[in-house]
């Protein structure tokens, strides 16, 4: 069963937009969803230190500028993003691909 979701978005106008054009419901009433908004560059700094290591899955839908951002001198987004997970842990990151 689902215990809890962190969503990490750069703008509430985001979540807002996907629910009235794809009817994706953010479920801002429940404990067990919460929602982070900024750059993620920035935010993932902010999250509290017991997320790390503890993420069964880290679903990633950013785009490729954005991917090779750093969040610190050592780490890109994807290397912290991959800090949450759980040893055994997934990372799932959305790609555009076109036919050519």
């Amino acid at each position: 069963s689902l215990e809890f979701v962190v969503g990490l978005e750069i703008d509430q106008v985001v979540t807002r937009l996907a629910f009235k054009h794809f009817g994706t419901q953010p479920h801002f009433d429940n404990p067990k969803v919460q929602w982070w908004y900024g750059d993620a560059a920035k935010s993932l700094l902010m999250l509290p230190d017991h997320y790390f290591g503890s993420f069964d899955m880290v679903l990633v839908d950013l785009s490729e500028t954005v991917t090779s951002a750093a969040v610190t001198d050592k780490l890109d987004i994807m290397q912290a993003l991959s800090l949450l997970l759980k040893p055994d842990g997934i990372l799932v990151k959305n790609e555009l691909y076109m036919e050519q």
